[in-house]
């Protein structure tokens, strides 16, 4: 999330909320050939047609950010069908808003057979059992849909995004802990688009409170998209239909029901973009069908 514009002469650049004075070049974005009759936008019926639809429009982006409701089973299926229609074209990168301590066991399950063992071995603690939804079953099947696309040979990998504890003086510094976790994330997730080649795809899923766009230069109240814009995100958001979901509010950690909401007219395109202005990302709205409930990928030990 880091603000690096391309430049051909010097001027005042944001990375991270700090003013750095100074020209930094960016290699430009692929050229990725793909169709996109078969993908119109105001044809979009199905959550299949709106990730063939994304990954065609976003095919000259380095980024692309996708905001979560953390605990269904639904969006992490669509995130799957979005890496595997992006891969098809170009190497892509999924960063996945974990800690630092989960990055070794998901990529060595990455390069695995993905056995009963292997399994095992990434829910190797008790962090799989926590109720939030980020460690739920569906984003597990997630990274397994990932390894099985680099078992066929696509080149594909995943990333974690979420800094270890740094300490209290470190996020009173960063002007508290939201500010210290977005800049964090944004820092991680723009050292691999950054690092990736030109056709690189990052693919960025996180919780819709850090995929937000509000505004730029909003200074330690910036969100992860607004720390990378730099970069031209191309940012799906989410449009919920009720159902349910698996995460942690004031009343304890479990299945959630979400408001109810009619879904859009049969014929109406489930895909509304709205093009930015300079400096701003370029955004989609999905509707998005009600959800089901994806519960921990590992069970609490009971206590003795």
């Amino acid at each position: 999330m880091s603000k690096l514009s391309v430049a051909v002469a010097p001027k005042v650049t944001m990375i991270f909320g700090l003013s750095l004075v100074g020209a930094v070049a960016i290699a430009s974005p692929p050229k990725a050939s793909m169709s996109c009759t078969a993908s119109r936008f105001d044809k979009v019926a199905s959550l299949a047609q709106a990730a063939r639809a994304i990954v065609c429009d976003a095919a000259n982006r380095r980024l692309l950010i996708v905001g979560d409701y953390h605990g269904s089973n639904e969006i992490p299926d669509f995130v799957a069908q979005l890496v595997s229609d992006a891969s098809a074209q170009r190497p892509v990168r999924l960063g996945l808003e974990m800690e630092t301590f989960e990055k070794k066991p998901i990529q060595t399950y990455m390069a695995s057979h993905g056995t009963v063992a292997d399994r095992a071995a990434l829910l190797h603690d008790g962090f799989w059992a926590v109720g939030q939804g980020r460690m739920s079953k569906a984003i597990v099947r997630l990274i397994e849909s990932v390894r099985k696309l680099r078992e066929q040979g696509r080149d594909v990998d995943v990333f974690t995004t979420v800094t270890d504890y740094p300490g209290d003086a470190a996020i009173k510094q960063a002007g508290g802990d939201d500010a210290y976790r977005s800049t964090a994330m944004a820092q991680i997730i723009h050292g691999e688009v950054q690092q990736g080649a030109a056709d690189h795809l990052v693919i960025a899923f996180m919780g819709n409170a850090h995929s937000a766009f509000t505004g730029p230069a909003r200074g330690k109240d910036a969100t992860v998209t607004e720390r990378l814009l730099a970069d031209a995100p191309y940012l799906v958001n989410l449009d919920l239909h009720g159902g349910s979901a698996w995460n942690c509010q004031s009343d304890g950690c479990g299945p959630h029901e979400l408001a109810e909401k009619a879904m859009p007219v049969e014929g109406t395109s489930l895909l509304r973009k709205a093009q930015g202005q300079s400096g701003e990302p370029t955004q989609v709205w999905l509707q998005f069908p009600p959800m089901t409930s994806s519960p921990p990928a590992k069970e609490k030990t009971p206590k003795a």
